[in-house]
């Protein structure tokens, strides 16, 4: 990624195509990811994954 438009860019095509793969590449494998509706927080890309490709 060259600047920060693109991370949006591939974010949002990823959300508009329901490719979870694409979206989760995006991500570091140490992401803390905060979610207001279920658990809280993921620690780590492998927690969030799940939730992700449902």
């Amino acid at each position: 990624m060259k600047e920060i438009e693109d991370f949006f860019e591939d974010y949002k095509n990823a959300v508009w195509q329901k490719d979870a793969t694409m979206l989760l590449k995006l991500y570091d494998n140490e992401v803390v990811s905060f979610d207001m509706w279920d658990i809280g927080y993921y620690k780590t890309l492998n927690e969030w994954t799940p939730e992700i490709e449902n």
